[in-house]
């Protein structure tokens, strides 16, 4: 801070000129903010401003999750006043200082919410492989279907990964612990070879890419998948030939075999 003085006449005054005052935030596109915060795996941005719709929401963790196009960001703890403005659907107006928390792009420290009107819920990417996971921007709502591998706990937060095969690589997907009871039908029906459909989840990253299940995901399990399948060569002049084939090599392209033998 210093002082100006300002003269006039036959006389002076001395104007006071703050110059800790606060910068006013910057206005940007979420792609900019986006790419902000991504930036900063050290610390956080200037407070940025910046509009999107409210796409989905983790109210264990209080966490919602707001996108534009291909782009999205994690509203961490908005201040419970602004809490009814995030509404799945609705535009917001936020700002809010940005960082990159382990591949996530989330706001850090206070936040501002203003309501912005109706928003648009963008189709939710279709995840039909791991390649397709990995070039998605974290935070954006997607689809996808695969087969259970393992299911593990973690006893003492209760937070639960499952591991699912899609086209043949292997994907985790997270259930904060807060979220289970919502989701105990499904994952008692989750066990391994059931094949699972997840719709309206979102992209996390947590050493590589993962799927993390919010509010009003939509999972369904299906009957488990064959261990084996039994197919059996008649041919004249020779015993019946068997070869058993795992459920998990299935794909567009045909079965895998993993073992012949002669049954006599």
């Amino acid at each position: 801070a210093g002082d100006v003085v300002i003269n006039y006449g036959s006389g002076s005054f001395n104007l006071k000129v703050d110059d800790d005052a606060p910068t006013p935030p910057v206005v940007s596109g979420l792609k900019e903010a986006y790419e902000a915060g991504f930036a900063k795996t050290s610390g956080a941005t200037e407070p940025m401003t910046f509009s999107a719709t409210v796409v989905a929401i983790r109210s264990c963790s209080g966490e919602y999750f707001i996108q534009d196009g291909e782009y999205g960001i994690d509203l961490y703890h908005p201040a419970e006043a602004d809490v009814p403005k995030l509404v799945i659907g609705k535009k917001v107006k936020v700002t809010a200082a940005l960082c990159n928390y382990k591949g996530l792009v989330e706001t850090s420290g206070d936040i501002t919410v203003e309501a912005d009107g109706d928003g648009v819920v963008p189709q939710p990417a279709n995840v039909a492989s791991k390649a397709a996971l990995d070039a998605l921007k974290t935070n954006v709502l997607a689809n996808a279907e695969g087969v259970v591998v393992k299911k593990e706990v973690n006893t003492k937060n209760n937070d639960t990964t499952l591991t699912i095969a899609i086209a043949g690589e292997n994907v985790p997907v997270f259930f904060k612990g807060g979220i289970i009871n919502d989701y105990t039908t499904f994952l008692n029906a989750a066990t391994e070879g059931v094949t699972v459909v997840l719709n309206k989840v979102v992209v996390g990253d947590r050493d590589g890419r993962q799927l993390i299940v919010v509010d009003g995901s939509e999972l369904t399990a299906g009957e488990p998948t064959p261990t084996k399948e039994v197919k059996s060569l008649a041919i004249a002049g020779e015993a019946t030939k068997t070869s058993y084939y795992v459920g998990d090599a299935y794909s567009a392209a045909g079965l895998s075999v993993v073992a012949t033998y002669t049954d006599d």
